[in-house]
């Protein structure tokens, strides 16, 4: 996860992901990138709830290189936002061929598709969410197209074949 540690970004989601995980007997880990009002709050939360041996608050990451060793060293990126633009974290996973869940909410559907870029999972939703999650992971053939095609929906913005973020948000706003 990469983005503000705030209740809108879905950071409980977050940490209830990684309660079910744990209770479920899961071998995990969950990266935490950013800073936000909650930082202290969530820091807290991990070592009550005893996930200090999976979840790893990192705080904001102004170095590049750091940042891409992170995404370049997950498996997966999860991103469980209740409302969003489009987020340019999304972008970064795809850049790093990781398998993206995410919520749809906002602009996100317009440029993410389900089972093609990335799997959906339910904002506000943490039980779904991480069955979502726990269902998908064992399948590394499904999780290596996503990564994949994630990969080849980034090369089409970079080289301008998609639509931009305006030209996205209006055709959005149209329907």
């Amino acid at each position: 996860f990469v983005g503000r540690v705030e209740k809108a970004k879905g950071i409980y989601e977050l940490i209830r992901i990684a309660e079910q995980f744990r209770q479920n007997k899961l071998n995990f880990t969950i990266d935490i990138v950013g800073g936000g009002d909650l930082y202290d709050i969530i820091l807290n939360e991990i070592v009550t709830k005893e996930l200090s041996e999976n979840v790893f608050l990192h705080g904001q990451i102004a170095d590049v290189d750091e940042l891409k060793a992170l995404y370049d060293n997950s498996d997966v990126f999860v991103f469980p936002s209740y409302h969003e633009g489009f987020p340019r974290v999304l972008y970064e996973a795809m850049a790093s061929g990781l398998p993206i869940f995410t919520t749809f909410v906002g602009g996100i559907s317009g440029r993410m598709k389900h089972l093609e870029n990335c799997i959906e999972i339910p904002a506000k939703d943490s039980t779904n969410s991480a069955q979502i999650i726990s269902k998908y992971i064992k399948n590394k053939r499904t999780l290596e197209y996503i990564g994949k095609k994630g990969q080849e929906t980034i090369e089409l913005i970079l080289d301008g074949s998609l639509l931009n973020h305006e030209e996205l948000l209006l055709k959005q706003l149209k329907k």
